[in-house]
């Protein structure tokens, strides 16, 4: 799985169509938001409690993102799709 290292820049919680919260982030240098969906079971259980816990903590930090590039079922393209953060 790719993994990438920048600044993260923004920090937006959301609810999806079925009420489903994730997060939205933007990181430093990337034009492509990068989405943790809470309620997969493959997001990591420390990185949940990052973003619930202490997302404040990691707005302007270095972080590195593992993510997979997911196929949109709504539009064409993909996108990122995060399964770790890990504050550098």
């Amino acid at each position: 799985m790719p993994k990438i290292k920048a600044l993260l820049t923004e920090i937006e919680p959301k609810l999806d169509r079925n009420g489903n919260s994730f997060y939205r982030l933007k990181l430093a240098g990337f034009p492509d938001y990068f989405y943790a969906f809470t309620t997969d079971y493959n997001l990591k259980a420390s990185t949940v409690k990052l973003l619930s816990e202490n997302s404040e903590k990691l707005l302007h930090q270095l972080v590195l993102i593992t993510y997979e590039e997911i196929a949109n079922k709504d539009n064409p393209g993909n996108f990122k799709k995060v399964k770790e953060i890990e504050i550098i």
